[in-house]
């Protein structure tokens, strides 16, 4: 015991005089890190914002690791970065900080939003800014084209121009209808009063149908310009329509066909299958 306790006096005594060494030559740590020299850091963090930090499945997480370079754990209270350099390290606070921030504003517009995923054919992600990411539907990509799937109108690494249009529990939907898409600048537009020899039906859908115009473009018809009847009872896919636009707007071509009224033969067959209903009445009361 008595040799125990003159080594432990002993290593204090060097131990000292190490740490007295180095206060002689340094007596704080470095305000400016040397660049290249591997860092650690740790930043508070609230309860409510781990889930914001780590994101759905851990994409957020693992996306700030991917572009920074840094590994980031979340410790209780505290989240503590190591970085291989303080650029690095920057990179990574930066990001952790954007991630605190709402993932976007409902009704604002993102200019230069960058498409980074396409493997859902319904959905394409976009990247608003370093660490936001929404989800832009096939049906929200363009008002003039009808799409089967985002790889149609948009590819990876496209640079676009989105509208936020809800927020949902963090998930962020967006839309660029009204918008020019990457290649549709040499395209013709559209105009009010424009008539489609050749136009054809290219699917029916609950509110009408989906019309093809030309160059890609696409028109909806409505029921509500056919009335009564429904689209589904005039038409099947592929007939040949002919066809006039009556509104463009962000939201689509509006169309309806230039034929005579399609609802005064159904409200005559109509009126004439009445008096055939009241005398079967007749009959059977008889």
């Amino acid at each position: 015991v008595e040799v125990l306790c003159q080594a432990m006096d002993e290593g204090v005594v060097a131990v000292n005089s190490i740490l007295d060494k180095m206060e002689e030559q340094i007596k704080q740590p470095r305000a400016i890190r040397k660049p290249g020299v591997p860092v650690v850091d740790t930043m508070p963090i609230k309860n409510e914002q781990k889930g914001m930090l780590i994101g759905k499945r851990g994409e957020n997480i693992q996306n700030i690791e991917h572009q920074s370079g840094a590994k980031v754990k979340i410790e209780d209270s505290e989240v503590v970065i190591f970085a291989p350099s303080s650029e690095n390290l920057n990179v990574a606070i930066q990001m952790i900080r954007n991630s605190f921030e709402p993932a976007a504003i409902v009704g604002q517009w993102y200019d230069g939003a960058a498409v980074v995923d396409i493997s859902d054919v319904n959905n394409a992600k976009v990247e608003l800014a370093p660490g936001k990411f929404g989800t832009l539907h096939v049906s929200q990509i363009s008002p003039f084209r009808y799409l089967n799937n985002v790889g149609a109108a948009l590819s990876v690494g496209d640079k676009i121009k989105v509208q936020c249009v809800s927020v949902d529990s963090g998930h962020v939907k967006l839309s660029c209808k009204g918008t020019m898409l990457p290649g549709e600048a040499e395209k013709n537009t559209i105009s009010c009063g424009q008539v489609f020899d050749d136009a054809k039906v290219n699917s029916l859908k609950r509110f009408g149908a989906i019309i093809e115009l030309k160059d890609g473009y696409t028109g909806i018809l409505p029921n509500s310009v056919i009335k009564p009847k429904r689209a589904s009872e005039l038409f099947k896919p592929g007939d040949s329509v002919k066809v006039e636009c009556f509104k463009v707007d962000k939201q689509g071509i509006l169309v309806r066909p230039i034929k005579p009224s399609f609802g005064s033969n159904s409200e005559t067959s109509k009126r004439k299958s009445k008096p055939i209903r009241r005398k079967v009445k007749r009959h059977l009361s008889s």
